[in-house]
C-alpha cells in the first residue's frame, strides 16, 4: 500500500508530480481524485502511533511529535484508498482538516481521526451512509476535535533527518516533559501488535457489518464493508 493517492485514472510517469498524501477535507467533493475513492466506497483507516509536525520559531523548525493520551490507544486517522490498474497498485490518503485543540500553535492543519469502534465501522460501510453522508459524517467529527484526546511534546531535531531512525525520535526533549510522558511508556513497540491482535473477550455481534470486506488489498475492488476485526488480521498478516 503506497502513501499518497494515485487514482485509476493516472497514467505514466504522471505520479512524480501528483501530491496526494493529504486531502484537505474541503476538496473531498471537488477534487476529481478524492471524489471518486469517495463515491466508489473506498474508505479506510490509517492506524498510527503518532505523528509529527513541525513548530517554526525563526530560522528553526522544532519537530513535535503527536499520540493519544492513552499511551495504550493508537490513532485512527480518516483516510481514502484507490488502485491504479496500469501500476497494479494501491494507495491512500489521509483526510485533514484546519487544526483545532492542540495543534493550533504548531500547524494550520490536522489529520481528521476517531476514538472510538462505532465512528470507525460507520466510515467504513458504504452501506450505513452513501458518499455525501460519509463526507458530513467526516466534517461533523471535525467539530469535535478540540477537545481530542492527544498530547504533544517537543523531541530530537534528529527527527529532521528522514534516515535517522532510533528510539529518541518519540521521547521528549525535556526531563519535564519526560516525566509527564513517562508514567507509562508512549511509542511502545508492543502497542501496535497489540492492537491487531484479536481478543477473544472482543464482543462484535451488536455492529452491523456487511460480509462483504470495503478494503481487500489482493482481491475485489468493488466491495462493502467489514469489520475491524478483519482488518487488523489482515495487516497483521502482510
Amino acid at each position: 500500500m503506497h502513501w499518497g493517492l494515485i487514482p485509476a485514472f493516472i497514467h505514466g510517469d504522471s505520479t512524480s508530480t501528483f501530491h496526494t498524501f493529504n486531502a484537505r477535507i474541503e476538496s473531498l467533493l471537488e477534487k476529481r481524485s478524492y471524489k471518486c475513492s469517495l463515491q466508489e466506497g473506498k474508505r479506510c483507516v490509517v492506524v498510527v502511533q503518532g505523528f509529527y509536525e513541525w513548530k517554526t520559531s525563526g530560522a528553526k523548525k522544532q519537530p513535535f511529535y503527536f499520540c493519544p493520551s492513552d499511551p495504550e490507544k493508537l490513532l485512527m486517522m480518516a483516510g481514502l484508498f484507490a488502485y491504479n490498474y496500469e501500476k497494479q497498485m494501491y494507495s491512500y490518503t489521509i483526510v485533514t482538516t484546519s487544526s483545532k485543540g492542540i495543534m493550533t500553535d504548531v500547524h494550520t492543519r490536522m489529520p481528521v481521526t476517531m476514538y472510538n469502534d462505532d465512528d470507525v465501522y460507520e466510515w467504513l460501510d458504504p452501506a450505513e451512509c452513501n458518499y455525501k453522508q460519509a463526507y458530513e459524517f467526516l466534517v461533523n467529527l471535525t467539530q469535535n476535535l478540540d477537545n481530542a484526546p492527544m498530547v504533544k511534546y517537543p523531541v530530537t531535531y534528529q527527527v529532521n533527518n528522514s534516515k535517522y531512525n532510533q528510539p529518541n525520535c518519540i521521547k521528549p526533549t525535556s526531563e519535564e516533559e519526560e516525566r509527564k510522558i513517562t508514567a507509562k511508556a508512549h511509542g511502545s513497540p508492543h502497542i501496535m501488535m497489540k492492537f491487531f491482535k484479536r481478543s477473544d473477550k472482543d464482543d462484535t455481534t451488536s455492529c452491523k457489518i456487511n460480509n462483504e470486506k470495503t478494503i481487500q488489498h489482493h482481491s475485489q475492488l468493488n466491495a462493502s464493508c467489514r469489520n475491524v476485526d478483519e482488518i487488523k488480521k489482515d495487516e497483521l498478516n502482510q
